[in-house]
């Protein structure tokens, strides 16, 4: 994921920086999960290291010569693991939520800061482009608006616009103009072969 991020940086990709911070939130909730792995191996010992504590008090006890301390001491044995085992969990439980929601707001966080305000630039520009457009094309009047928005409609702009470039010329004052081919009707759909 890390490749792809980089990869589309420099390639000037606009969702370079969600790619990047998918990757960084990925690694995260790697690390959430060895985290976690930890978590069980120290549970583990803990509960190890409490029965084998236990285990040696009952050990001297029945040497000691009371064999009713073992009855005594297997219930509060198992209450100790059982207690000790509930609240572990419960905190591994809590570290991978936390966890989690926190590489998730991480995640939003990111992906938000950077598509709003590319999202925001972009459109930005594309209304001052069109407002610009419009107002020029109302400037000589709503029947020279109609006219362009009739030429834009049965046209293609951009193929116009590639075979002007190929005609450029320059008149007296400098100015440049070119030819290019209008579509004066709308283009005609091809009849479906048989």
């Amino acid at each position: 994921m890390r490749r792809a991020a980089s990869a589309s940086q420099l390639k000037g990709d606009p969702l370079a920086d969600q790619l990047h911070a998918l990757a960084e939130s990925i690694e995260a909730l790697g690390t959430i999960y060895e985290a976690s792995a930890d978590t069980q191996l120290e549970i583990t010992e803990k509960l190890r290291s409490q029965a084998d504590v236990v285990a040696h008090d009952a050990i001297e006890r029945v040497h000691a010569g009371s064999e009713g301390i073992i009855a005594q001491l297997a219930p509060r044995l198992a209450a100790v693991v059982e207690r000790t085992t509930r609240v572990q969990l419960q905190n591994a439980r809590m570290r991978v939520i936390m966890g989690c929601g926190a590489a998730l707001v991480i995640g939003i966080a990111l992906v938000t800061g950077v598509a709003y305000p590319a999202g925001f630039a972009a459109g930005r520009a594309q209304g001052e482009i069109s407002g610009h457009t419009i107002s020029a094309a109302m400037a000589a009047g709503p029947e020279a608006a109609a006219a362009w928005a009739t030429l834009m409609a049965d046209n293609d702009p951009v193929q116009a616009l590639a075979a002007c470039r190929k005609s450029v010329l320059t008149d007296a004052n400098g100015r440049q103009f070119c030819a290019m081919p209008v579509w004066l009707d709308y283009p005609m759909k091809a009849a479906p072969s048989q």
